[in-house]
Parts: C-alpha cells; sequence; structure tokens
C-alpha cells in the first residue's frame, strides 16, 4: 500500500492480533506485491543440526511493497521492536519451506533483500521468517559473539502502530 504522498507504509502486528491478521489476509488476496515479515527477536539459535531460534518474541511487519523494500527499510522497523541501537544486529531470513539448518540466509544488503523479496508470491507465499541477532566483538580475539538481546521495559514498547518510512 502507499500514502497519498507515495510513500510506502507498514503496519507492526502482535503474534495474538487475530482480527489484523483477517484484514491483512484480505487485502494480500488482491494485491500481489505486498508482503509480510514475522520477526523473530530478543532471542537466540540453538547449535545445529536441529537449530531452533529459542526464547524469542514474534513480531509482524505488514504492508512491505515487494518492489521498494530496501535493506535501509529495516532502520525504521527495528527501533520499533524495542532496541534502541540497531548497531551490532545482525539478520537472517529463512528460505519458505526449509529448516533452520540449511535454508537460513544473511540479509545484509540491497542484494540480499532481493533475495528474500523473490520468495515472496512464489506458490502464495506472502510471508517470510526473519531473525534478529545481536552480536557483540570481543575486544580480545575481534571476533563477533552472538548475544541474547535484552527484552525492552514494557512501557517501551508497542504491539501495534503504524508509520511512514
Amino acid at each position: 500500500m502507499t500514502s497519498n504522498n507515495g510513500q510506502s507504509w507498514w503496519s507492526i502486528r502482535s503474534v495474538n492480533d487475530y482480527e489484523s491478521w483477517l484484514i491483512v489476509q484480505d487485502i494480500y488476496t488482491n494485491n500481489s506485491t505486498e508482503f509480510s515479515l514475522k520477526i523473530y527477536h530478543y532471542g537466540h539459535f540453538s547449535s545445529t543440526p536441529g537449530r531452533t531460534y529459542d526464547d524469542s518474541v514474534i513480531t509482524f511487519v505488514d504492508y512491505l511493497e515487494a518492489n521498494q523494500f530496501k535493506f535501509s527499510g529495516m532502520s525504521p522497523i527495528i527501533p520499533q521492536l524495542g532496541y534502541e541501537n540497531t548497531n551490532n544486529m545482525w539478520f537472517y531470513f529463512k528460505i519458505p519451506g526449509g529448516d533452520l539448518d540449511t535454508r537460513l540466509v544473511p540479509m545484509r544488503n540491497d542484494e540480499d533483500v532481493s533475495r528474500l523479496v523473490s520468495y515472496t508470491g512464489v506458490e502464495g507465499v506472502k510471508e517470510i521468517s526473519l531473525y534478529v541477532v545481536r552480536c557483540e566483538v570481543d575486544a580480545n580475539t575481534g571476533k563477533g559473539l552472538m548475544r541474547k538481546a535484552r527484552m525492552p521495559p514494557k512501557e517501551g514498547y508497542s504491539s501495534k502502530r503504524r508509520l511512514f518510512s
């Protein structure tokens, strides 16, 4: 969807917001270019094989335009999930129909976002799973260490907001 001034907009939806989900499904049946991200955040990956993303919060971002979405489009979304600082965040998406051991793809730039978007609309896919991981760099080794992100304070997080990007 686009606003009157041509800017794309998106909406954050909590996992329990069934009424909004019904509206999204109705709109998506009539518009093949929009999709949702199912964002898993505040969690961490387990080891392989049988990798899972544990202790997470799930939030949906709806009404993303496939032909307009860029990596920079994550910048206004991530703070709405309760993160104060988006530095040291790593993003991964799961190729639909796969598991986290073999179908997890890093999302670092517009080329990676184009790959993510290429799966929307294929065989009715309108939702892509995205995983957010916080990384800290070890001062002694210079290697990245994945850490579980801390939950935001309850009053600082809103599960439902509409924003323009």
